[in-house]
């Protein structure tokens, strides 16, 4: 997200450009981690190679080394690949009168972007709230005020939605293909495409999200709480948790087994549905930041992860999560906020400053 100068994000002043970015993001990230621990730590040995300050990269080796994908310029809020290659990735900038979003189209092996413009379904209907990849190649974006599809890698749109829930402000993939949204409001589903949606629980919530297991059932957050719904059934129940944190549905993901991994202050766990228990898998001594978490389609596990005043650090696990190694450090004050993953292997980071 880019911010113009002399707007706020939550009551602070922004600078304009990423040169009078970098030095305050670096700054207050340095002083919050410091408030919470005095140590200083050097952190986990990995790749030293600085990687450009923001931007989309991409990488042929599961995440060992990174390649320049997209401009070093651009705030990467929302990344997806279809199943025919085609990747989107959005940016959202602030200006003193409104709000709107860049999109822009590439495909696998690439080199070239292209700006894409959206059909305006409403006068704020160019702010991309969230994009969806589903399984049989069709692309969702949700804006403010309706949903728009495209069938071919962002060349051409319909409109799928006009009247959504209230507050709706992220999608997700739900139980056989149905499209998920969770708003304040509580989570609602839609079977065709966007245009009907029914209520599914979880009234005035304030959802933080959630994801979809394999076998149908959809995880909730919410207040610090993580519940499995099945909405099939009609019912939920709590998970049982970890002590001393507080879950939010970007720092959950699930593999094609229906393993869930959690990137939490105290480390990395997983958790097996069936059993219903939670194993620690990466421990930390020190203060943690946990800043996302994402599992490939052949069920590698990326985690970015701040360690106490160290760069944030990338780590990978091949073998679900039972051993992790850090193999690429970021620049401070940088996150990846994005994972995609084409067909071919090949991993895509959307790079983002923190906060945004």
């Amino acid at each position: 997200m880019v911010w113009a100068k002399g707007e706020k994000k939550k009551g602070r002043a922004q600078p304009a450009t990423r040169k009078e970015l970098e030095p305050f993001h670096r700054a207050t990230h340095y002083l919050a981690v410091f408030a919470l621990t005095l140590p200083l730590f050097c952190g986990i040995a990995a790749s030293q190679a600085l990687h450009p300050s923001y931007g989309i990269l991409r990488s042929t080796d599961n995440g060992k080394s990174w390649k320049q994908g997209f401009r070093g310029d651009f705030d990467a809020d929302h990344l997806v690949i279809d199943k025919s290659g085609h990747i989107l990735a959005v940016t959202t900038i602030v200006t003193p009168s409104r709000m709107f979003s860049h999109l822009y189209a590439s495909h696998e092996g690439s080199e070239t972007w292209k700006r894409v413009t959206l059909p305006r379904i409403s006068p704020s209907g160019d702010l991309v709230l969230d994009l969806l990849a589903t399984p049989d190649g069709s692309i969702f974006a949700l804006l403010d005020k309706g949903i728009l599809r495209t069938d071919d890698g962002g060349n051409t749109w319909t409109v799928a939605a006009t009247t959504l829930p209230v507050g709706l402000r992220s999608l997700r993939l739900g139980p056989n293909d149905s499209l998920l949204g969770f708003s304040p409001d509580g989570l609602y589903e839609s079977g065709d495409g966007g245009k009907n949606w029914q209520s599914q629980g979880f009234k005035n919530q304030e959802l933080d999200g959630g994801i979809t297991l394999p076998n149908g059932t959809v995880l909730v957050t919410f207040k610090c709480r993580l519940f499995a719904a099945s909405l099939s059934h009609d019912s939920s129940s709590e998970l049982p948790h970890f002590e001393d944190d507080c879950p939010n549905s970007k720092q959950f993901a699930v593999d094609a087994h229906g393993l869930l991994f959690a990137n939490t202050p105290n480390g990395i766990l997983k958790f097996d549905p069936a059993g219903k228990t939670w194993k620690k898998v990466l421990a930390f001594k020190d203060v943690v930041a946990p800043l996302g978490i994402a599992v490939s389609p052949g069920g590698d596990v990326y985690a970015v992860i701040l360690k106490g005043i160290s760069r944030p650090t990338l780590f990978h696990s091949a073998d679900a999560g039972e051993t992790w190694q850090a193999i690429q450090k970021l620049d401070p004050g940088v996150t990846i906020s994005q994972f995609a993953f084409a067909s071919d292997g090949t991993v895509y980071a959307g790079l983002t400053s923190f906060g945004d």
